[in-house]
């Protein structure tokens, strides 16, 4: 049996350029980033990446919830997506909002045996779009009525019949384990069950780390949306 005769490397002498280690470019840095589909032509930038779970949740019409600094574009990012759509959009100040500026003012019907709603500008009956920002600033009872609205659109029991998306955002709660982020001061936890009506939440970038990187650079932020 003929042996099978084996390639022999060249062998490198010493200064030789060849000898040289060839640095090799990672496939993942070559690629180029996917252009941006929807955020950068609403006028951000930085948020490409986090493009795909935004339309999962403009396809899906389930709840969404941006959590991120001040100035992090949160409210400008989904006023621009309401007006893009051409939706009728609302827009509460959790910590600021009565109930009565959701449903108007209570006033008794004909029978004075129960009540109906006079409805304002503000009133939540023929919009399209809700946004709740500072939702973690929302009193407990307030947040115990805005449940039914993010979770089943309904307000009262009454079934909101146009009303498509739900969106909120809030600042991020105090974290004991550290210094780096900025402490604001009546922003609290959401309450677990109203959390998890939420079916993505995202935490937005910042200024100076457009990816989503912490302070030091250690990681990325999450994105997440429960299974």
């Amino acid at each position: 049996m003929s042996a099978v005769p084996r390639s022999k490397t060249p062998s490198k002498r010493k200064g030789d350029p060849a000898a040289a280690p060839v640095e090799t470019q990672p496939v993942a840095e070559r690629t180029p980033p996917a252009p941006s589909l929807l955020t950068q032509p609403l006028g951000l930038e930085g948020w490409a990446h986090l493009e795909p779970v935004v339309l999962a949740a403009l396809a899906s019409g389930d709840p969404l919830l941006l959590i991120g600094r001040h100035g992090t574009a949160k409210s400008f990012l989904l006023e621009r997506l309401a007006e893009s759509l051409a939706l009728e959009f609302r827009f509460y100040n959790a910590s600021l909002v009565n109930y009565d500026d959701l449903v108007g003012i209570p006033v008794p019907d004909e029978t004075q045996t129960s009540l109906r709603y006079i409805s304002t500008p503000s009133a939540i009956w023929d919009a399209e779009v809700v946004f709740i920002d500072e939702i973690s600033r929302a009193r407990p009872e307030l947040q115990n009525k805005l449940f039914p609205i993010i979770h089943e659109r309904r307000i009262q029991g009454i079934r909101l019949e146009k009303l498509r998306y739900r969106w909120a955002a809030m600042n991020p709660p105090p974290d004991e384990d550290t210094d780096d982020e900025p402490a604001y001061h009546g922003a609290e936890p959401l309450d677990p069950a109203l959390a998890d009506r939420f079916a993505f939440i995202i935490e937005v970038p910042w200024l100076g780390h457009p990816h989503g990187r912490g302070p030091k650079g250690d990681s990325p932020r999450p994105v997440s949306w429960p299974p």
